[in-house]
């Protein structure tokens, strides 16, 4: 088997509604938002958290020095040694 490095993408999308106390529609919407970006709604978000777009990238390792194959030189060492 070969060693390779896979990039993930995941692009999510999250809805879900909160009750909060406010004197109008800005300030809850403010209030929320800044809950949001403080974590306070992690369990909501996760809970409500559906994946909308993916990607997947591969290369291969070299499985001695651990560079992508295409910058690895140890073949070009063992060839050079010979």
């Amino acid at each position: 088997m070969e060693l390779y490095n896979v990039r993930v993408e995941l692009k999510t999308e999250s809805i879900f509604y909160i009750e909060i106390e406010a004197n109008s529609c800005a300030d809850a919407e403010e209030l929320v938002q800044a809950n949001v970006w403080e974590d306070d709604y992690t369990d909501e978000i996760r809970a409500s958290s559906e994946i909308i777009d993916e990607a997947y990238e591969s290369e291969e390792l070299c499985p001695v020095c651990l560079k992508y194959i295409d910058a690895c030189v140890c073949n070009e060492e063992k060839d050079n040694g010979k």
